[in-house]
């Protein structure tokens, strides 16, 4: 099993591709870093994140798991393997742990400058909650390198392997931008529209105004049905991913809201800052219940995986 990693990180180091794509992600890193900050008119800082920082060189980096994992198949090399003794799941695991440090080493490219560069807008969130992004857009890269790694050994074919991996990836990623929605507009039990009417007094006189009108929301969901839809979300890293980056979008915004609000003793404020710090909590609270659920993707797809390729039948 260790000459087997060993010989996996040799053909990382070798290829010319890990390193162009190395060089890609930092200054990726560094030119998301720049751009996440705006500073307004008031001196305030506002964090603007976008999925792309971090989707862009996990894809990349997909690219060269499933070009160095499936030239082993291609040159035949997982055959002559498994004849000099070595089994299919050791040949499995070896491959994923492999992936799983190279693309930890490109999240590092680009996420630590991303928070280096923006810390002035991480300071508007919650303390405690910026190590625990920092660990979860981390953990989004070796999640996506095993999964490549199962779907280029299960396919030992790297052009499918390419369209494959490109779909599921994509899928997760779409799935949990719609599930996050979901669970954003699922809060409140009623919404407010505003309905356009002439409305008059007795002496005649009006004019067109808006009404407003509050109807039951038909998103809304119990909180312990939200907390499930959130903790079996959390096994998605694209819905981590969207989870992360909308968190510092939101939290930062109503921080800046609340510095700048006025009238703050009216009560319709003292209610809507009570539900903020309500909602505050709890996606606080999730950040690490989606690093625990992440850590447990990762090694059930390790287990599963090295059991599935176990059947696969090599031809």
């Amino acid at each position: 099993m260790r000459n087997l990693i060993r010989a996996s990180f040799v053909r990382y180091l070798k290829s010319p591709l890990t390193w162009i794509v190395a060089g890609i992600t930092l200054i990726a890193g560094f030119l998301y870093g720049i751009q996440s900050v705006i500073e307004g008119s008031d001196g305030l800082h506002d964090l603007i994140l976008d999925d792309v920082a971090f989707l862009f060189p996990a894809a990349l980096g997909a690219i060269v798991v499933v070009l160095t994992v499936g030239r082993e198949f291609a040159d035949h090399t997982v055959r002559n393997k498994i004849i000099t003794g070595s089994t299919k799941p050791q040949i499995y695991l070896s491959e994923s742990v492999t992936a799983a440090a190279v693309m930890s080493f490109y999240a590092l490219l680009v996420t630590v400058p991303v928070f280096a560069l923006a810390h002035k807008g991480f300071a508007l969130l919650p303390e405690e909650s910026i190590p625990l992004l920092f660990v979860i857009f981390v953990l989004l890269f070796p999640a996506a390198g095993i999964i490549t790694v199962l779907i280029t050994c299960l396919t030992a074919q790297r052009t499918a392997a390419v369209i494959v991996s490109g779909a599921v990836l994509f899928g997760m990623y779409l799935g949990g931008f719609v599930l996050h929605k979901r669970i954003f507009n699922s809060y409140e039990k009623t919404t407010i529209t505003y309905e356009t009417k002439y409305v008059s007094d007795e002496a005649g006189n009006g004019g067109v105004t808006d009404v407003e009108k509050e109807e039951p929301n038909p998103l809304y969901l119990p909180d312990s049905t939200r907390h499930l839809y959130r903790t079996l979300g959390s096994l998605n890293p694209g819905y981590t991913l969207v989870e992360g980056v909308m968190y510092t979008a939101y939290q930062g915004r109503e921080l800046m809201r609340r510095l700048t609000a006025e009238n703050m003793e009216e009560a319709s404020w003292q209610r809507y800052w009570a539900e903020i710090d309500r909602r505050q909590k709890e996606d606080t609270d999730y950040l690490t219940i989606e690093i625990l659920m992440q850590c447990g993707l990762i090694a059930l797809l390790l287990g599963a995986g090295a059991c599935c390729f176990r059947l696969r039948d090599l031809k």
